[in-house]
Order: structure tokens, then C-alpha cells, then sequence
């Protein structure tokens, strides 16, 4: 805000003493004449000042840890080593798995082992079905068709 209408300033700011110019030649000989009269500014320090002043400076000596070179290359070289185990270990590498790579064996013994009434009751919908409705239930070809060129298997088991 300060510089608002900067671009319009003629005036610089910078005046000289009226009469400067015109009086110029003789206050120069008159300057030099009185710096040649008085050497000393008048500003003089008391007798044997810098003699009798003492100044105590802390003794403090503080030893900087000195790290040898080889202790870096050690560090550097293990960071680097840490930093490739973590690579290989997140499995990077490895291909993603699918529904497909899945045994039956494998998702017996999970839902087994692991899985828990509640997660199992979520497979299950609440309405029971009955041994007719999978009997009298008809599919044509073309909806089985369109079922199995669907790769989005999950959406199919959600509905």
C-alpha cells in the first residue's frame, strides 16, 4: 500500500542547501584549512584504558565428535541394504491374485479356521429358498450368455 502512486512522484526527494553550488569553492578550502588546524577529533580514551581492561572469556572448551568415514559408508551402505529388503519383501513383484488362483482347499479352511458366524451369516440372504424355486427357475441362453461374458464376477454375487 505504501508504494501507491509511485509512478506519478516527479520530485526525488533529494534537496541541497540553498546556495550550495555558489558557495561551493570557498567552503571547500575553508573545510580543509579547519581539518588541518584540529588532527584529533576531541574524542580520546582515559590513560592506560586498553592497559588495565580485562575481558573473561569463558574457557570452555568443547570436543566436536569426530565420526570416522568408515562409520558413514557402514550407514549408507545398511540404509540402502534396508531399503531393498523392504522393496523385495512388500511382494512388488509378485502378480495380483484372483478368484481364479483360489483353491477349494484354500477357501474351505478359511471359512473353516477363520471366518467367524457372523461374517458367514452375510454370505447367506435372510428369505430361504426352496428346493422348487431352483427347479421351476428358467434361464434362456442369451442371459447365460451375457452372465459369463461378464468379468465383473463381484457385482453378480452382490446382486
Amino acid at each position: 500500500m505504501k508504494n501507491k502512486g509511485l509512478h506519478t512522484v516527479k520530485n526525488t526527494g533529494f534537496k541541497t542547501p540553498q546556495n550550495y553550488f555558489e558557495t561551493f569553492e570557498t567552503t571547500i578550502p575553508t573545510t580543509a584549512y579547519l581539518k588541518s588546524e584540529v588532527p584529533q577529533s576531541g574524542f580520546t580514551a582515559p590513560k592506560d584504558y586498553f592497559e588495565t581492561f580485562e575481558v573473561t572469556l569463558p574457557a570452555i572448551k568443547k570436543e566436536t565428535k569426530v565420526i570416522p568415514l568408515y562409520k558413514k559408508a557402514v550407514l549408507s551402505v545398511g540404509s540402502i541394504a534396508a531399503a531393498l529388503l523392504l522393496l523385495f519383501s512388500l511382494n512388488l513383484f509378485k502378480k495380483d491374485l484372483s478368484f481364479n488362483s483360489l483353491s477349494t482347499a484354500t477357501l474351505d479352511s478359511y471359512l473353516l479356521n477363520e471366518a467367524n458366524s457372523s461374517e458367514l451369516s452375510l454370505l447367506f440372504s435372510n428369505s430361504e429358498l426352496t428346493e422348487s424355486q431352483f427347479i421351476d427357475f428358467e434361464l434362456d441362453i442369451d442371459t447365460i450368455d451375457s452372465l459369463l461374458d461378464n468379468e465383473d464376477f463381484d457385482d453378480l454375487i452382490l446382486d
